[in-house]
């Protein structure tokens, strides 16, 4: 639920929002191209068909997107497509432009059939479960993942919490129930969200009324809507994915964090240039790598205490900060895992090496690490063995009981010794100054500002 971040939803609604829009040409200017998915296939199909627009299906087309455009921002609250579809409507049905204009209505290959499915018993059809059962899971996973990204997309623009698993159970329940009437999969749709969004619903009571009016359609009006005009419903369904290609966000982006832009571009393209679903995946892909990359290299910052006090804070940001010769302390600022016990060492490795005196103790403030794997734990005795082969002491302080109770369970408390935990770090500060390691102590280091 929260892999998503701001840049990659904006590059898949942004380039999603465009596919919307290349797959509507075909509508708007009257043209005979298949399915657009990719931008390459809109690119191929339209140099093909340009040639054959339809001047009236144009003018109507733009027409129609000009008046929705306008409306937006003279009265947002008008229901303005249902009063553009109402008169074209009208217009088609008492004029016959589809013959005397040669504007495709919606039925105009005579494809809408009154009624609604009949119900099916599912437990009785012949079904090769083996062939239907692996696309059936990608399909699901698709379906959730891209349902997921809109959701969330919208959650930002409506400022309403949306709840995921809540969105899981109902697409759960009317595919469920959708197959006892051979429907079929059903996801969140960006483009009729978009719509509904736009005409001004905002909680899924709409979806109800839809529901109805659409099944009312089709038992009774089905003759009605099939004079509604394609290319008054393409400037509508473009009309309502402008709404999603917004420039704030990614100049908000560059701004705050100039290579967040990165994440954004790849799905952008990525989801221009392979299609939606596969946009899903690679959104989801570049948020968990970066999720990896960010928590692999957390903050361990070397501390100094602030004079006078008990208080210790980073010395990069403090030059003036006391030092104890031979004690460094390091404050990690992330949960220790698997993906960061490499650069935990590294940084160690470094630290000690820049140390203007020996180093006989590392001070670890631990307030920042909320959870700890056994991956960690494994690494982290490596390193205290390895620091007791160099005389060098490993001390706690600032440990969370969860991440303490954890250390207990795999021992690792054992290998650094439990008086080697401390409630602060200036008691573990205190500890290593006072401490005989060798057969030479530490001397204790007094300031008058102690």
């Amino acid at each position: 639920e929260n892999l998503l971040s701001i840049s990659v939803l904006n590059g898949f609604s942004s380039a999603a929002a465009m596919l919307i829009i290349f797959s509507q040409v075909k509508s708007f200017f009257g043209l005979s191209m298949s399915r657009v998915d990719t931008i390459i296939n809109f690119v191929e199909q339209y140099s093909e068909h340009c040639k054959t627009t339809k001047l009236w299906t144009t003018v109507m087309a733009s027409a129609t997107l000009v008046v929705l455009l306008v409306m937006k921002y003279l009265w947002r609250t008008f229901p303005t497509a249902f009063f553009l579809i109402t008169i074209t409507t009208f217009v088609a049905w008492y004029c016959d432009i589809e013959q005397k204009a040669g504007i495709s209505l919606v039925n105009s290959e005579g494809n809408i059939t009154a009624g609604l499915p009949a119900p099916v018993n599912i437990f009785e059809t012949d079904v090769d479960w083996s062939t239907v059962l692996p696309p059936a899971v990608v399909i699901s996973i698709l379906g959730y993942m891209e349902s997921a990204s809109v959701s969330k997309k919208f959650e930002m623009k409506s400022k309403m919490r949306l709840s995921l698993p809540q969105e899981l159970f109902a697409l759960s329940l009317a595919n469920m129930l959708g197959s006892f009437f051979q429907a079929y999969p059903t996801t969140g749709s960006l483009s009729r969200t978009a719509l509904n969004y736009q005409v001004g619903s905002r909680t899924p009571f709409s979806s109800l009324i839809v529901a109805i009016i659409v099944g009312s359609v089709l038992l009774f009006f089905t003759q009605v809507i099939g004079y509604i005009p394609l290319c008054v419903l393409a400037a509508i369904a473009i009309s309502a994915a402008m709404n999603l290609i917004t420039i704030e966000e990614p100049l908000y982006i560059i701004r705050t964090d100039p290579f967040g832009i990165l994440p954004l571009l790849i799905t952008f393209f990525g989801t221009l240039f392979l299609g939606a679903e596969y946009g899903v995946i690679i959104a989801i892909s570049i948020s968990v790598v970066e999720v990896i990359w960010r928590t692999s290299r957390p903050q361990v910052k070397i501390l100094g205490r602030l004079g006078g006090t008990t208080i210790y804070k980073e010395i990069s940001r403090f030059p003036h900060l006391l030092n104890t010769p031979g004690v460094l302390i390091i404050r990690i600022d992330a949960r220790l895992y698997f993906a960061n016990n490499s650069w935990f060492w590294t940084r160690i490795n470094k630290y000690i090496k820049e140390s203007q005196d020996p180093v006989r103790f590392i001070v670890i403030d631990a307030e920042g690490i909320n959870s700890i794997d056994a991956s960690a734990c494994y690494a982290l005795k490596n390193i205290v063995m390895s620091l007791k082969e160099h005389k060098i002491l490993f001390l706690w302080a600032n440990v969370k009981r969860d991440v303490k109770t954890f250390m207990l369970k795999t021992d690792l408390i054992k290998a650094i010794g439990d008086q080697h935990f401390f409630d602060s770090v200036h008691d573990a500060v205190r500890f290593a100054q006072n401490k005989q390691f060798t057969t030479s102590s530490i001397p204790s280091i007094t300031t008058d500002d102690e």
